[in-house]
């Protein structure tokens, strides 16, 4: 089945709740979410993991790092957690050394007992970056 392209730039808020785990080309699917944002347009989304059952066959992935990770490379920033379970993201271009920093920051604040160290590391590239 073909989905018609929306237009680019054509939104300034897409919302993706407890769809993300269920698409199976999720790279194309997150190139289409970011081109269909303005710049600096919002995105809602989650990633409703779960581990390989019976009972939830239809959930593709049981991990969200990778899909943060991809979501992250094609070019939407997280901003805030809304209740722990759903993420307002950032459209951003996917390119420079602040966004290349802030991947390598997302993926590794993943680690449990590397956040602390994670988030000092943040707030000093931020403020470097900031003044640069």
């Amino acid at each position: 089945m073909n989905v018609a392209e929306p237009e680019a730039g054509a939104y300034d808020v897409v919302t993706a709740l407890v769809t993300l785990a269920h698409v199976h080309n999720l790279a194309a699917t997150a190139q289409m979410l970011h081109r269909s944002l303005r710049p600096g347009g919002l995105l809602s989304a989650n990633f409703d993991v779960r581990p390989p059952s019976s009972q939830n066959a239809w959930h593709l992935y049981s991990d969200d790092r990778p899909l943060r990770w991809l979501s992250h490379r094609t070019g939407v920033e997280p901003e805030e957690s809304l209740d722990g379970m759903v993420t307002k993201y950032r459209r951003v271009e996917p390119v420079g050394l602040r966004h290349k920093l802030r991947g390598v920051c997302d993926w590794v604040g993943f680690w449990t007992p590397l956040r602390p160290a994670v988030r000092s590391a943040r707030r000093i590239a931020q403020r470097t970056l900031t003044r640069s």
